[in-house]
């Protein structure tokens, strides 16, 4: 389904609302305060039938100066601009800002009404005529159509229409197939129904029943309900002006300037790269500064933020360069969106570009893969993109994660991927990419930690896994960091143990020497059963340090072979176990069933000291083979 958006500009009172009036038979002047004064305040709405067929959804701006922050939220989805001027006043002050605001947003198909020719004559309008097109000529419009109109005497009306349908005819069509994404320029609620919003359907598809998430809020709800013109749908498609009804939101949980979007595909930033053009002001030649702050127009959303420039310390009015913009509240925004700059005091329009990586790091001068990344951005060569971004991050990532980095549809950057050259590394159901220099970058990083633990540590043979992560690539997702360790262990570098490693390749002797000595201490702990030495003794008897002993000692306990109890003692597994058969006989034959034994019964029938009995005791209670109660345990 095709659906365009007709959007108006012009200066105040030149006629624009009458125009849309005579030629959709809806006054787009909604509120009360409009109708009295006479004057466009808010975005107005209507709809245009062409002759064949194709829907336009109309919006009317603002034309006075104080409103120009809706005229600028308004022609963010416009595909087809009417600028509106007056015969009898010619081109004024916001006819000139709403030109460059139509520039600047990238608006390129563009038909000019000049309204209210029933009030001049012939050599006027030729004059005024000529003035519209130097203006428009300053800002790239060449033949542009000029349709001499009047709403009083209905002259020009058809002629502008068939102009209209020219231009709609070369427009390309709006993205239904790409996630949803909708910007809100109004809020309210309907008795009975609950929460409504509005906007121009910028991509996707809108269907009743679909999740969708709500930003900043990260807030989830559901269509409940579509209208498109007033008119009840199933669904809307991209391009058309839409009305939803949301279900499991309040209305004062969502304000103008949110976005309705499919859920986890967009992401709030504070901070993106860009292409400016900076026009400067109308009158003079004033330099844009590295770090001015400006109003940033986005959307139906507007904040202040400041320009950084990359290369130089100013920016020459008519002007092109990659900027980043750094905001003081964070927008939704993705690739290729569109913006305008405003000054900050006195406030006018001064450049606007095209977005190019809405989450950009932090940085105020450009190496040489930073611009090649930037300048494959803006000349539209994703792959180069893809492949420019991955080189510079050197980093794993999903298409789903870097579809987000770089606010490019999932599908766009999936088949980009697939089609590439990157390793993969698969976890259950997800594919993630990398670079073969940032992979082999991270896996020289695990090896440099693992040996510097070894020539720091000889006396043990390995380390936690995931002590290893914190150490060498904490930034990494564990399934990820454990994937990249597999690949070492299949390159016969290291070798993985119950959650433990050891480098392949670094000195033996100490772990020699430590597999020599528990040698030596396990046969004497087995020997001695349920009354083992303690570490002091029996490091002394084996002419050798507690720790060292200890060390040795524990890759032992982490399989289980031996336990580890209070007050340095080790019991062999099979004391361990000689013991409980001895405690659930004297349950099962010294005392009355169910009934209690103190610890000194328990002690005896271990038939060892208070030294040992009371760590076995605690442990038979953890491992849940008695209950203690008071002075009593009993049998579970």
């Amino acid at each position: 389904m095709v659906s365009y958006i007709l959007g108006t500009a012009g200066h105040i009172d030149h006629g624009k609302s009458a125009l849309i009036q005579a030629l959709t038979g809806v006054d787009p002047d909604r509120l009360p305060e409009e109708k009295r004064r006479g004057v466009t305040i808010e975005l107005g709405f209507a709809q245009l039938t062409l002759p064949d067929g194709t829907v336009l959804g109309v919006v009317d701006v603002p034309g006075h100066e104080k409103f120009v922050r809706q005229m600028v939220a308004g022609s963010s989805g416009f595909d087809i601009a009417l600028l509106v001027v007056a015969a009898d006043d010619g081109v004024m002050v916001q006819t000139r800002e709403h030109v460059r605001v139509l520039q600047l947003m990238g608006i390129t198909h563009l038909v000019v009404a000049l309204s209210k020719c029933d009030m001049v004559d012939d050599e006027w309008r030729a004059l005024v005529t000529l003035d519209i097109v130097e203006v428009l000529a300053r800002h790239g419009y060449e033949d542009v159509p000029i349709i001499e109109t009047s709403t009083v005497t209905g002259e020009g009306l058809d002629a502008l229409v068939a102009a209209l349908e020219l231009q709609v005819a070369t427009i390309e069509d709006k993205a239904s197939s790409e996630t949803l994404r909708l910007p809100v320029d109004r809020v309210f609620t309907i008795e009975g129904a609950g929460c409504v919003v509005t906007g121009t359907l910028w991509s996707g598809v809108a269907r009743i029943g679909d999740t969708v998430e709500i930003l900043p809020s990260e807030k989830e709800a559901r269509i409940r309900g579509i209208q498109v013109h007033s008119a009840p749908v199933q669904k809307a498609y991209a391009g058309q002006r839409v009305a939803l009804n949301l279900a499991g939101i309040e209305h004062t949980q969502i304000e103008r300037g949110d976005t309705v979007a499919s859920p986890r595909t967009m992401m709030m930033t504070r901070r993106f790269d860009a292409a400016l053009t900076y026009l400067g002001p109308d009158e003079g030649n004033v330099p844009l500064k590295s770090g001015a702050r400006v109003h940033i127009h986005h959307a139906a959303t507007t904040t202040l933020g400041r320009v950084i420039l990359f290369d130089e310390a100013t920016l020459a009015p008519h002007t092109e360069a990659f900027v980043q913009i750094r905001l003081e509240t964070p927008i939704a925004a993705q690739y290729l969106d569109r913006f305008i700059i405003r000054s900050y005091s006195p406030t006018y329009t001064i450049g606007g570009g095209t977005i190019l990586v809405p989450q950009a790091s932090k940085r105020s001068s450009l190496h040489e893969e930073e611009r090649s990344f930037l300048s494959a951005l803006y000349e539209g060569d994703l792959a180069d993109a893809v492949q420019g971004y991955m080189n510079l991050s050197h980093l794993p990532h999903t298409s789903a994660e870097l579809a987000l980095k770089l606010g490019v549809a999932r599908a766009k950057v999936a088949a980009l991927l697939n089609e590439s050259d990157f390793e993969r590394i698969k976890i259950a159901n997800e594919t993630s990419f990398i670079t073969a220099a940032g992979a082999q970058r991270i896996r020289e990083g695990i090896e440099r930690a693992l040996l510097a633990f070894h020539e720091d540590h000889p006396q043990e043979i390995d380390m936690s896994i995931a002590t290893l992560r914190e150490r060498s690539a904490g930034y990494l997702d564990a399934e990820i960091f454990d994937a990249l360790l597999s690949q070492l262990e299949g390159q016969k570098t290291v070798t993985c143990n119950a959650g433990r490693v050891r480098h392949d390749h670094a000195p033996q002797t100490a772990q020699l020497e430590r597999l020599a000595l528990a040698n030596q201490a396990l046969p004497l702990l087995v020997g001695q059963g349920l009354a083992p030495d303690s570490l002091a003794d029996l490091s002394a008897r084996l002419n050798t340090s507690k720790k060292v002993l200890s060390n040795a000692l524990a890759p032992h306990v982490d399989v289980g072979k031996l336990v580890r109890l209070a007050g340095d003692l080790y019991f062999s597994q099979e004391a361990i176990e000689h013991g409980a058969d001895q405690i659930r006989h004297y349950y099962q034959t010294e005392i009355d069933p169910g009934a209690g034994a103190t610890a000194a019964q328990l002690r005896d029938a271990l038939g060892v000291s208070r030294k040992y009995a009371i760590p076995l005791l605690e442990y038979y209670d953890r491992s849940a083979l008695t209950r203690r109660e008071g002075d009593l345990r009993y049998l579970k």
